[in-house]
Formats: C-alpha cells, structure tokens, sequence
C-alpha cells in the first residue's frame, strides 16, 4: 500500500471517529450496536465537520496540517463529550433499530434494492480506481485550487495562488476537503481524489437508509436509494471530483434530516440538518440559495408552534455564508467577470430583447427537470406528491413545492439575463444545477409516500402498529 492511498484511509477513520462522537452527542447513538448501524452517517458526518472546521481556521490563517486537523478532530471529540454531559430530552431516546421485514415479498423487494445499490457503488469503485478527474473544470479550477491550499498553506493573491484563479469569490470547503486529502496524502496526487469521494458518496447512499429507516420500512428504503443510485445525475457526479458531487449529497441529506425534525419534532435532525446545511452554503455559490429554499418552511412550521428558537435552527446555516462574505469584502475580493448582473432585472428592454433566450432556457430547464430520461421523473413525483400532503402536512408540501420550483425559477432568471451564449451555457451547467433537485427528490420519495398513505388513512394496510409506535418514537 502507497503511503498516499494509507493517507486517505488514516483521513477516513478521523472522519468516522469525529462523526460517532457528533452522532452520539447529538442523540443518534447510544451504544455499540448503534455505532455500527449510523457508521455511514458517521463517515459524512465526521467529513463535514471537519472540513467546516479546517474552513474556519483557514479564513483566519494557515491551512491545518495533517497533525493540526487531529488535534481539531480532538477539539470535536472534547465539544461532543461536554454535548454527552447534557440531559436528553425524555421525548427524544436514542432512536432504536428498524424491525426486520415480516413478509417474503417485502424481504425480497428490500434484497433486490440493496443489490442494485451494491452493484452500483462496485461500479463508481472501479470507475475511480482506473481513471483521474478528466472533467475541464476538474482540471481548471476545483483541483487547481486545492493544490494551491496544499503548497501555499492559504488562500493567497500571488501568481499561481487560490485568488489566481477564476471564480475567487466561490465558497471554499470543496477545496479545503479535496486540500485535506492531498495533506493526509503527503503530496499533490489528483488521481486518488475519485476514491476519495467514492468513499464519500458510498457512505452518502447508506447515510439515506440509515435516516429513512426510522419512519420507512425496509421494502421502500433499499428500492429508494437504488433508484438514486441509478440517477443519472448521480452517475456522472460520483467520482468527479466536482463540488456539484458533495453539494448534491450534503444538499439531500439536510432535506430529509429537516423533514424527519418536521414529521416528529426530534431536534437531533434539526441540529444535524444545522451542520449538513452549513456544508451546503459553503461548499458552491449557489449553496446558499438552496439552503434558503430547504429553510424557509421548516422555519416557518416552527413558528407556528411558537418555538421562535426552534425557527432559527434552519436558517443558521446562512450564518456560515456570511461569514465568507464577511471574509471577502475585508480582503477586498470580487470576482472578475461575473456571468450575470442581477440589477438586469430591473432594466426591461434588456429583459424584451432577451426572450428568445429565456423561451430556449425555459425548454431546456424544462427537459433537463422533468425528462425521465434525465431525472427520472423525481422531480415531478415530488410536486405530485405534494397536494396529497397538504391538508395533514402543509409545511412538508410548501417544502416539497420550493425544493423544486424555487431552484428553478432562480436558475432560469439567470439563464435569461447571463452574458454567456446560451447553447454553451446550458450544456454545460444545466445537469450538474439540477442534480441536487433530482436527488432530494430521490431521497424523500419513499418518505414522502409513506406519509401520504398514512396521512390519508391507509396506513394500516402499509405499516403495522410495530411501525407506526417505532416511527413515533424516533
């Protein structure tokens, strides 16, 4: 084993123990067993902890060596221990394992879901072992910059440096994770980072099970990650080394960790949903304009119930972007020519001129979300889940609702005022802006339809009393 390749695996496991010591202050594991089961929740956990944190102490000086990110894992280690001398609430006990299936059919549908899930992730394995990152921006901008972390130490202005490139005012988690491994890997080496996120986005997909097997049986949870698994948003994503690949992932785990908070009111989700969407936010330029669209109805539903604390929690991640604002306009960086101007929406004979560009993004939006050959038709199997919602749980459907149309109405307005040619510019965005849709609609599709047949009194037929007692109590 090359000293690299020990590198990363040495990183992982500071990942897996930093997340079970976060899973196990927030609530999520209470012993042995329970370790074992959120393990893959851990690993993402434990990763984006760490790169938030690594993400701080960069905006305030040097990138952290490989010796100071242990001692940052021993800082969470110690801030989790104080989280474990907090009483638990009564009403949240560590959530208990899901039941096994009792019908051969359901036992077999769940099998046949975690073949495929299995299959798939063997497939992205070979795919990232045998080749590099070949995309363009790969190789001219997310890399670059990562390297530039790993030799200069900082976000530096000089020839060569992080400010060098283009997009300066971009979030900088991606390349601070990518930055880390490249520490933990003693050098440079871009042909590794796919296993890395291999590892990652394996560990995404068994993070989904984990979290939806506390309300949803086992014969929808496997079939539903199969099914984003096979995304074809995913298959492209997966190993790319692309910020679109963690911004999809951390993006669809804080939909569901913010769903589970609405469905049962544990705060454990909406203090993980807390860290998740900081990741979010800090990860691309667009993260927080998601962010926004999860936040809003979560914000809201708490309001309602007059928890003006409660409310917050979903809009704190915002805190994380404004803090690299902050970070931006005390060292006076702005990006050099932006794509768009947003104050074009306010001159309307620009905005007549440009119709014909906004009618061929509108299709080709329209394609790119609701085509089953691209999207699998997630997208529009959330918002027609949405009205079966509505009267027992509105909060959820208004989320399901912006999670889709916010997103694009917002990649449409600048697709109509961008200063870039049209054809080009959809080609080579439009997937990658819609994955993070398709996914979350991936993940919450058979959460989603559990509580539509139980909302509209046909749960019986669906979950046995076993179920619904083990739901409520998590």
């Amino acid at each position: 084993m090359s000293r690299a390749a020990a590198g990363l695996i040495a990183l992982d496991c500071g990942f897996l123990v930093t997340g079970l010591a976060v899973l196990w202050a927030l609530g999520f594991v209470g012993g042995a067993r329970d370790a074992v089961r959120h393990a893959p929740l851990a690993l993402v956990t434990g990763w984006v902890t760490t790169a938030l944190l690594a993400t701080l102490v960069l905006l305030v000086g040097p990138m952290p060596t490989a010796s100071e990110t242990v001692a940052l894992w021993g800082l969470a280690l110690g801030a989790a221990a104080l989280g474990l001398l907090r009483r638990r609430p009564p009403d949240e006990p560590v959530p208990a394992p899901p039941p096994r299936e009792t019908s051969r059919a359901g036992a077999t549908v769940a099998a046949a879901g975690a073949l495929v899930v299995a299959a798939v992730v063997a497939a992205d394995c070979r795919r990232a072992l045998a080749s590099g990152p070949l995309s363009p921006d790969v190789v001219t901008e997310w890399l670059p910059k990562a390297e530039t972390l790993f030799y200069f130490g900082r976000i530096d202005s000089r020839p060569g440096g992080f400010l060098s490139f283009s997009f300066e005012d971009y979030p900088p988690l991606a390349y601070v994770s990518d930055g880390l491994s490249f520490r933990f890997m003693g050098r440079a080496d871009p042909l590794l980072i796919p296993t890395q996120h291999w590892v990652l986005a394996a560990a995404f997909y068994l993070s989904v099970a984990v979290l939806l097997s506390s309300r949803v049986r086992a014969a929808l949870v496997w079939p539903g990650v199969a099914l984003l698994a096979v995304l074809p948003r995913m298959d492209v994503l997966v190993g790319s080394a692309l910020a679109d690949e963690p911004l999809t992932e951390l993006f669809a785990l804080t939909a569901i960790c913010l769903v589970l908070w609405m469905l049962g009111g544990v705060r454990r989700y909406a203090w993980l949903a807390v860290l998740l969407g900081a990741g979010v936010v800090l990860v691309k330029a667009e993260g927080s304009m998601l962010m926004l669209t999860l936040a809003l109805a979560p914000a809201a539903w708490a309001l309602r119930r007059r928890r003006l604390r409660d409310a917050l929690l979903p809009l704190s991640p915002l805190l994380a972007a404004a803090a690299w604002r902050v970070w931006l306009a005390v060292h006076h960086v702005r990006r050099t020519g932006p794509d768009y101007r947003l104050v074009d929406f306010f001159h309307p004979g620009y905005l007549a001129s440009r119709t014909g560009r906004l009618e061929y993004a509108a299709r080709e939006l329209a394609d790119a979300t609701f085509s089953p050959k691209h999207s699998l038709l997630l997208a529009a199997a959330t918002l027609a889940l949405a009205p079966l919602l509505a009267f027992h749980r509105r909060a959820i459907a208004v989320l399901l609702v912006s999670v889709v149309v916010v997103p694009t109405l917002v990649y449409l307005g600048i697709y109509w005022i961008g200063f870039d040619e049209i054809h080009l510019y959809l080609d080579g965005t439009k997937e990658r802006l819609t994955a993070p849709i398709d996914a979350a609609g991936a993940v919450l599709l058979p959460l989603l339809v559990t509580e539509a047949w139980r909302s509209w009194g046909a749960g019986a037929g669906l979950h046995s009393a076993r179920w619904r007692s083990r739901a409520s109590a998590s």
